[in-house]
């Protein structure tokens, strides 16, 4: 009776009536050992760091982060890689999570292969390796703004520490403008980078909340802060094809800001030897952010100018400032002579910056040739100084 009934079924099924099965999946994804947990912010200037991420996925598996890195990351490390076994915390790798250094990229590489991600190298400072150096530039504790904690939480969102937070330099929260604290206010202990037990949000030691509640409603993000725009300049640039500009901008400073143009006079101005302005002036070291900061403080520059623009650019917005001053003055068709040999003698003596004579000519609506003939010592002067300098 069974054999009829099955006989029966089979005469009478659809042919086409499992069609919508493939018969093997299109792009079918490898399998991975952890699950591809999305990273938050990419392409923000609020993107997550490396750190705050590996402990969402330690919680995403029910895992402490410490069986995460020693079980499942360490074995895929090289041995001298790591030193994972121990408590988590005092590593070279974990201080150089967020960072831009070698165990950086190792760890980057590892995680991404786990997961099946391919973006990770965004929750670290790696892409800025062509910019600027590693030199003090992460901070080897856990910095926090209780404010935003809380308002993620209350949102519903997933609690994240944005890779800003890491970032020795920055000292107050770019969205609340408070000051960053990296002390619990329950047991008063600082954290590491991750410890063993994180759970963001959560002191490792004591296991209170972090967050605390404002009275003022979250407010936009700080657009005039100099790592927002570091950040957004750096989600705009495709850095593989960066070209360093530093040492050009130093070269514009040394030719335009100096009233004696050489490399002993800037170090002696920055406080610096010889050696090292020698060095970043050939590229071969890059600067740190805090030496940046410096060098814009003295020169009254914008540090994002000094590190993302080059000697040209640069000069190229001195020739518009004075066209657009020299337009407002001169709003009639006739020459102010008295003010052309000025800015003649001012960009002859360094005093102004390097430009040529045809713009200077046309900024004082005048010819070339009046202008060589009238004041030939300062224009041969503004014409060698170009040339030094190209």
């Amino acid at each position: 009776m069974s054999h009829a009934l099955d006989t029966e079924y089979a005469g009478n099924r659809d042919p086409y009536l499992y069609d919508f099965i493939p018969v093997r999946a299109e792009n079918a994804q490898e399998p991975t050992v952890l699950y591809g947990l999305e990273p938050i912010g990419i392409g923000t200037a609020l993107v997550e760091s490396l750190s705050s991420y590996l402990a969402r996925l330690a919680a995403a598996h029910m895992l402490p982060v410490s069986a995460l890195l020693r079980d499942v990351v360490a074995i895929h490390l090289p041995n001298d890689d790591h030193n994972l076994e121990k408590h988590i915390g005092p590593q070279r790798i974990v201080k150089n999570m967020n960072g831009m250094a070698p165990v950086t990229s190792n760890l980057v590489g590892v995680v991404e292969k786990l997961t099946g991600r391919t973006n990770l190298s965004a929750l670290t400072m790696i892409p800025f390796s062509k910019v600027v150096s590693p030199y003090r530039l992460m901070s080897s504790e856990s910095f926090w703004c209780p404010y935003c904690l809380e308002e993620q939480k209350t949102s519903g969102t997933p609690v994240y520490f944005p890779l800003l937070w890491s970032l020795n330099h920055l000292k107050k929260c770019t969205l609340h403008r408070c000051p960053l604290t990296s002390v619990c206010p329950h047991c008063h202990e600082a954290s590491s980078v991750i410890a063993s037990r994180t759970v963001v949000g959560f002191c490792p030691f004591c296991h209170n909340w972090l967050g605390a509640k404002t009275k003022s409603r979250i407010k936009k993000i700080d657009c005039n802060n100099f790592f927002v725009r570091f950040f957004e300049w750096r989600n705009k640039t495709d850095l593989s094809q960066y070209e360093h500009t530093f040492p050009s901008m130093l070269k514009y400073l040394i030719g335009n800001k100096l009233k004696k143009a050489d490399v002993a006079t800037l170090a002696r101005l920055l406080h610096l030897s010889d050696s090292i302005v020698h060095e970043l002036l050939s590229g071969k070291m890059l600067p740190a952010v805090g030496v940046s900061f410096w060098i814009s403080k003295v020169f009254r520059i914008d540090p994002m100018d000094l590190l993302t623009v080059s000697e040209k650019e640069m000069s190229h917005r001195d020739v518009l400032a004075i066209a657009n001053v020299a337009d407002s003055i001169l709003s009639s068709h006739t020459t102010d002579w008295t003010q052309l040999q000025g800015l003649l003698k001012d960009v002859a003596s360094g005093k102004a910056s390097p430009m040529r004579l045809e713009d200077i000519a046309r900024v004082y609506k005048c010819t070339l040739g009046e202008m060589t003939s009238i004041y030939p010592e300062f224009c041969s002067n503004v014409t060698k100084r170009l040339n030094r300098l190209m």
